[in-house]
């Protein structure tokens, strides 16, 4: 987006600008980063290493999109930069007085975009399968859910073995089968080979985390993760 964006600038197409900017706001950040990330920021203890991985590419976004919002909302960029937090960015007497961040080459790996192009294709077909059941009233929010994935492609070339599901598709429970359902499942015709089917969680609700599991003791009880960063 940074690129495009300078590109548009250059260009004094302000408008197309604003809306790349806009469009990775809302759909990469927003709908998908953001979202997936709420439950490590709020739930994972302040030493976890990913909750510190996560805090540090968000301050690098508020940073980059900052300046980059400047030279179209220059009031609002001015007084989001006014509170930037010690030691974040570069600080100057104004954000009009820094250049557009420079992206690291570093950050683009085209192999890592387009295996996370196909987890969000997955993802798509998780968020209809749960839509589905709420409306159906069977589950009201998604961490209510326990959700089981298909994979039925042949080339086995999504790799799934780092991923947590129950994460990205923010639900309690999630599992991944190779192999097509015996079962009726919820497909997408733009997803071939992913099936999902949703149930009910079981187990009882964490008080803190919210989400359904095994090892919470009792309803409003804590799971193992937050009873260990509660007692840390």
């Amino acid at each position: 987006v940074s690129t495009k964006m300078k590109a548009e600038f250059e260009a004094y197409n302000f408008k197309a600008a604003w809306r790349a900017l806009s469009e990775f706001a809302i759909q990469d950040l927003s709908a998908f980063y953001f979202d997936v990330r709420k439950d490590c920021l709020y739930c994972d203890a302040p030493t976890s290493t990913k909750r510190r991985a996560t805090r540090t590419v968000m301050a690098i976004l508020l940073d980059a999109i900052t300046r980059l919002l400047a030279p179209i909302c220059p009031f609002t960029a001015e007084e989001v930069y006014d509170h930037f937090p010690e030691g974040l960015g570069e600080k100057r007497e104004s954000v009009h007085l820094l250049q557009f961040a420079d992206v690291p080459e570093a950050y683009r790996n085209p192999e890592l975009a387009e295996r996370w192009d196909a987890l969000r294709g997955v993802r798509r077909v998780i968020t209809g399968a749960i839509e589905v059941q709420r409306n159906e009233k069977t589950i009201g929010a998604s961490l209510e859910a326990e959700t089981t994935i298909y994979l039925d492609d042949e080339d086995d070339d999504l790799d799934t073995d780092d991923i947590d599901w129950a994460e990205l598709s923010i639900t309690s429970q999630a599992t991944v089968v190779k192999g097509k359902s015996s079962e009726s499942v919820f497909t997408l015709p733009d997803q071939p080979g992913v099936g999902v089917m949703i149930r009910k969680a079981q187990g009882n609700k964490c008080g803190r985390c919210w989400k359904i599991l095994s090892d919470v003791p009792y309803e409003g009880g804590l799971c193992a993760r937050c009873q260990e960063v509660v007692g840390a």
